[in-house]
């Protein structure tokens, strides 16, 4: 339970962990060992051009967490791991980043909805456009790459806003971990190495948190606005992973990851706003269950991989009372399976990349059956096959200037409706100004194919498809500086992009949603410096985002003509400190949100409601026992604030001032 003492025992605790050993911690630290490593200016980055290739070089904004960065957040999820990112917007819908129903807590770049490709090993993961990042563990990720502006000519439909490629784990020491904290947060995992078999298991579990979320329910507005707000109270979550590794050969390896999350909600109706007031509505259960299967191959100049996703979705449900506070008496008031459904992708991704004298070439293909049933009820299910050949060309023309073209042609095949087809180019050009020094220029295309849901091909209980949605196309043009001197960093990125027929889910009115296409634009200015001290013990970052995404809403009222509305939010100052010595190490992270809008009731008809400044905190507290065991403790949300961390009507908060307090031991 949420108590004041807390926060207090929280104080003591690190005033004596500076005091007693003049430590805090490092923004890159290892493991276990209490040995400061040399920070190495000069990452690698594999996403951005789909080879190795340095970060400064890259013609892209790049963001990469290593091992270390990952473990230093103290973050329990991908989801919480990027929260602090540079132009990235966080949103959840519960503690610790979590999903709701058959929607994903969001992780928007640069402020494009529904366009961030979620990769895993460079592979797609998103289903119907969906990626759950709270159902993959930290302790299982050994890097995480993010390319900020459209990628779609490289890896294909839905990167318009970005691209994040998790990059799993493929050597391990054999531990484990446990942590409790208040909440009833319960956390494990176990980590097994045996040859060439990687073994990871990770268990999360949050008990009940009241009033998580305020929201509206269109039924009851449309009838008397007063009265159209629900209370939510979230009644727990449950986490299973497991992911398994094994490497044939240095080229062959295999790769399988397993989620299960169940979570509930109850919703009761508010204080002063109906004659139920305070009493339970109904419950629901949400149950996702993932699987990621990859065959890879890595040679040296060949790649390639055969992927499966499988994703299941299940909501059971009672009602107690009805939408006029009467006891519930039909078939609704029996606890009852509401929703039940599977979606499924079978891929294949091949590629070559060579050079010749100093030109680099790729070349590429894909091939994906995309599979979808709606309900276990519904006799029909909806396929279609998915193609793209991709290639690029890297030429010097002189010894510091390069030019990048790359191209990407997409089509459908055997789909329900119209067969799309979709051409994105891209051109860059990259500036070497010194060894540590580069600038660069690229303009290029995007693209997101509208899904079986949104198309209209099945419609659901609340669920308006829309047959005659355009495939979402996007312009990017974008700069950048990146400069390292000594142990310092700077890079700066100044981006426009205008998508055009973007897909958007708008409500329709007693409590349905449709699906138009509309056009979205945003002009933006990206800035971060970084210091990672190798002669002495601190390391810090700063970064701000400056933005002005907007939408331009097609559903009007008869009278009221068309116009850019805001979206999402405008303002981001980011940044991080840490200090480390001796045995101790600890590292405080904060991000703060401002200029931000979110979606509301009557947003059709006059547009977004603003939205509140929200401040994301966190610090984390690390301690090594010996050179096996070390302990930490995590605490968010250090000064309790109640922000909203969504965009979309419904209101869902922060989760109040939390910790856990863990231990790790290598077995």
């Amino acid at each position: 339970m949420h108590s004041r003492k807390w926060k207090s025992w929280l104080t003591q605790l690190v005033i004596a962990g500076l005091t007693l050993s003049s430590s805090a911690a490092a923004a890159e630290q290892s493991g276990v060992t209490g040995q400061k490593e040399e920070f190495i200016l000069e990452p690698y980055v594999v996403t951005a051009q789909r080879y190795q290739t340095r970060e400064l070089e890259a013609p892209a904004a790049v963001e990469i967490y290593d091992a270390q960065r990952i473990k230093a957040t103290g973050a329990a999820n991908v989801q919480e791991i990027l929260k602090y990112s540079l132009g990235l917007t966080y949103s959840g819908m519960g503690p610790g980043g979590t999903s709701y129903a058959n929607s994903n807590a969001e992780m928007v770049v640069r402020g494009v909805e529904g366009g961030t490709l979620v990769m895993i090993n460079g592979r797609p993961i998103n289903t119907r456009g969906l990626a759950f990042l709270d159902q993959y563990p930290a302790s299982n990720v050994e890097r995480i790459e993010i390319i900020r502006g459209g990628g779609s000519v490289l890896y294909g439909t839905q990167a318009t806003g970005g691209v994040i490629n998790i990059i799993t784990k493929k050597q391990i020491d054999n531990s484990a971990f446990f942590e409790l904290g208040n909440f009833g947060q319960r956390n494990g995992g176990i980590g097994l190495q045996a040859g060439k078999m990687t073994f990871n298991y990770n268990y999360s579990h949050w008990g009940s948190i009241d009033s998580v979320s305020l929201s509206t329910w269109q039924s009851i507005a449309n009838a008397n606005p007063n009265t159209a707000y629900f209370n939510n109270d979230f009644k727990g979550t449950r986490s299973d992973n497991i992911a398994l590794t094994y490497a044939f050969s240095d080229e062959w390896s295999l790769f399988y990851s397993y989620n299960n999350k169940d979570t509930g909600y109850t919703y009761a109706f508010y204080e002063n706003a109906h004659a139920a007031a305070g009493q339970d509505r109904y419950y629901r259960n949400f149950i996702h269950r993932q699987n990621t299967t990859q065959l890879n191959y890595q040679g040296e100049n060949l790649k390639a991989s055969l992927y499966y996703n499988d994703m299941a979705y299940q909501t059971k449900a009672v009602d107690f009372l009805t939408a006029a506070g009467k006891p519930e008496t039909g078939s609704k008031g029996t606890f009852q399976t509401t929703a039940d459904e599977r979606n499924r992708n079978l891929g294949l991704d091949v590629q070559y990349d060579w050079q010749q004298d100093q030109t680099k070439y790729l070349i590429g293909g894909t091939a994906q059956h995309e599979y979808y049933k709606p309900t276990k009820w519904e006799s029909k299910d909806y396929s279609r096959m998915n193609y793209s050949i991709y290639g690029s060309v890297d030429h010097p023309f002189t010894d510091d200037l390069n030019a990048i073209l790359a191209l990407r042609y997409s089509w459908q095949g055997s789909a329900p409706h119209e067969n799309l087809d979709k051409l994105t180019p891209q051109l860059q050009l990259r500036k070497k100004l010194t060894e540590q020094e580069y600038l660069y220029a690229s303009a290029g295309m995007s693209y997101t194919m509208p899904t079986f849901r949104q198309t209209g091909v099945v419609t659901g209980s609340n669920v308006i498809g829309n047959p005659d949605l355009k495939p979402q196309t996007g312009t990017h043009y974008e700069m950048g500086w990146k400069k390292n001197y000594d142990e310092h960093g700077l890079r700066i990125a100044l981006f426009k992009y205008n998508i055009e027929d973007q897909i958007t889910a708008t409500s329709s009115g007693v409590g349905t949603w449709s699906y138009e296409n509309e056009d979205n634009k945003n002009t933006g200015l990206e800035a971060e410096y970084s210091y990672n001290g190798v002669d002495d013990s601190w390391n810090y970052n700063v970064g701000f985002t400056i933005g002005d995404p907007k939408t331009k809403n097609s559903k009007r009222p008869s009278g009221r003509s068309q116009y850019w509305e805001r979206a999402y939010d405008r303002y981001q100052i980011n940044g991080g400190v840490g200090y480390k010595e001796g045995n101790w190490a600890v590292n405080l992270l904060s991000k703060y949100v401002f200029g931000r809008t979110k979606s509301s009731l009557d947003s059709a008809a006059y547009g977004p409601e603003k939205s509140k400044p929200a401040l994301y905190t966190t610090l984390h507290i690390n301690y090594k026992i010996n050179d096996v065991q070390e302990v930490y403790l995590k605490a968010e949300n250090l000064f309790d604030r109640k922000d909203i961390i969504n965009n979309s009507s419904s209101e869902y908060y922060y989760t109040p001032f939390n910790f856990v307090i863990g231990y790790n031991v290598k077995l």
